[in-house]
């Protein structure tokens, strides 16, 4: 775990959800980490861009394009959905440094995963990441598994994620406590 990652996390910023994860043993020295890296940046680049979109523009060419996309994240949707229909879902305390979960059976602290986790109804591909468990639970009794080897690349996209859906929740709350929908 990096430095940054230690300073966000876990007392810093997270995100409540109820994902779909897949949950497997770690490979020792897995192979194409490289090939998973790249493949983690752009789905987190993909999420974190739409969460910025803005309103549609004016030029003729500009609309169809965005029209075109539309279609295409319709169509990603219908994939991403059969794609994780089979995933169970969890709930989950997701942070830049790691994530809690309900784990099956005892693990021991050290113990490493392979998670799998489908952040985004709308993509069809999870983030993929492997994780070691600790001995740190949290108030509703998950675990906290630590996440390794994330590029400070991924790790950046990860945060601003992890604050996009933090930022949408807050609005939501507020949105709720206000009465105004």
């Amino acid at each position: 775990m990096t430095d940054r990652q230690r300073e966000s996390h876990p007392a810093g910023l997270g995100w409540e959800a109820s994902l779909p994860v897949r949950m497997g043993t770690a490979d020792a020295g897995s192979q194409g980490a490289s090939e998973q890296t790249a493949l983690n940046i752009r789905l987190l680049r993909v999420i974190t861009t739409a969460e910025e979109g803005g309103a549609m523009p004016e030029e003729p060419e500009a609309r169809s394009r965005v029209r075109l996309e539309a279609k295409v994240d319709l169509l990603l949707a219908f994939l991403a959905r059969d794609e994780a229909a089979d995933v169970p879902r969890r709930e989950v305390a997701l942070h830049p440094g790691g994530v809690y979960l309900y784990t099956e059976g005892a693990t021991n602290p050290g113990t490493r995963w392979r998670l799998s986790l489908w952040l985004s109804e709308a993509i069809p591909w999870p983030f993929v990441v492997e994780a070691a468990t600790t001995d740190e639970v949290d108030e509703s009794g998950r675990t906290l598994l630590h996440f390794e080897g994330l590029t400070e690349e991924e790790s950046d996209l990860l945060e601003r994620f992890i604050f996009q859906q933090h930022r949408r929740a807050v609005a939501a709350a507020r949105r709720g406590r206000d009465g105004v929908d």
